[in-house]
């Protein structure tokens, strides 16, 4: 399944020009667990306040976009309920001047039959003010498309992380 996802300023919380992103969250349901696959991620800043009316070709929007996480998922969602937390290889750069909304590509290659469906929560623009429609495109199936023809309005219940300060603190009794 490829996914692609514009993610507007006015849903970003605090992010601030020069922040690094570290990590993000997904929600998931509880259920089976992940069996062995593939998930990558990249961002890039973006203008866009949508993807438009027509499919887009993820294969060239991840040529332009930063490859942030590359792993199997497997290693990171366990089976409960919760938020599951998937760590970037390398700190992504918000830069505000390269546009201030944020474009998530996903693309999740299954390679062993899953015993029953994995979940996520997502939210609308009844949910989340700012989302709306053609912000999301995706394709899925066995061998999901390049062109993601599938739009709507949805995206997964999600944290960025983006710590200000790189600093650990310890305090200990004596």
């Amino acid at each position: 399944s490829k996914y692609a996802y514009i993610f507007p300023k006015s849903v970003l919380g605090n992010l601030q020009n020069g922040d690094s992103i570290t990590s993000l969250e997904f929600m998931r349901t509880d259920g089976d667990t992940l069996r062995q696959s593939r998930m990558r991620m990249w961002l890039v800043n973006t203008s866009r306040s949508d993807l438009g009316a027509t499919g887009i070709r993820f294969s060239q929007e991840t040529a332009a976009a930063t490859l942030v996480h590359d792993d199997n998922p497997q290693k990171h969602f366990g089976r409960d309920e919760k938020f599951y937390r998937l760590p970037f290889n390398k700190p992504f750069v918000y830069d505000s001047l390269a546009g201030e909304n944020l474009l998530l590509l996903v693309f999740f290659e299954q390679k062993d039959t899953f015993k029953a469906g994995v979940s996520f929560y997502f939210e609308g623009s009844a949910t989340v003010n700012g989302y709306g429609s053609q912000q999301t495109h995706f394709s899925a199936g066995l061998t999901a498309s390049d062109t993601l023809n599938n739009i709507t309005e949805y995206h997964p219940t999600i944290i960025f992380n983006y710590p200000r300060k790189d600093v650990d603190l310890l305090v200990r009794g004596t």
